[in-house]
């Protein structure tokens, strides 16, 4: 324990005192602990926050992406027969519609028919191309709904996370 003269009077005191004995002036020195320890707590909360947030978003992202590729099958069984690129197509439009819900906050309904809509145009577009250039484009129309619903998030939580055990 250590003795810390009081800045108002210049009375001794202790360290850990919450006011001057003599003035009655509060202790500046554990005001400032008692806020550095709390603003650590937050600190610390907000990091904890912010993995949760990204580690359930990369969660959602997979579920997602897990229920687009069954509904996708089960248009092309339902479909009977038909190229496997129907099947990326439609998986992808439920995944882009699960993007647009989540980052411009739509409602199901309205995501769906911009969705809809925007596979109706690619589908129009590649139907008279090669299958080969029909299954590169679906592939890489799929890489970026992967990447911003799965890979960013899980990106993020390693980032924090490796940030806070640096500290």
């Amino acid at each position: 324990m250590a003795i810390i003269k009081c800045y108002e009077c210049g009375n001794e005191m202790s360290e850990y005192a919450d006011i001057c004995p003599k003035c009655g002036c509060p202790n500046r020195l554990k005001q400032a602990r008692k806020r550095a320890v709390y603003r650590e707590k937050q600190r610390v909360a907000a990091i904890n926050n912010t993995i949760e947030y990204y580690s359930e978003q990369a969660m959602f992202g997979i579920v997602a992406l897990i229920i687009s590729l069954l509904l996708g099958y089960g248009f092309y069984k339902w479909q009977g027969e038909g190229s496997i690129v129907l099947v990326f197509l439609f998986s992808i439009m439920f995944f882009w519609c699960y993007i647009v819900m989540t980052k411009f906050q739509v409602g199901l309904f309205a995501s769906l028919l911009v969705c809809c809509v925007f596979m109706m145009g690619i589908v129009k577009v590649l139907s008279n191309t090669p299958l080969i250039v029909q299954n590169l484009f679906a592939f890489f129309l799929l890489i970026y709904p992967l990447y911003y619903t799965i890979m960013r998030p899980i990106i993020n939580v390693f980032k924090i996370r490796n940030e806070k055990n640096k500290l």
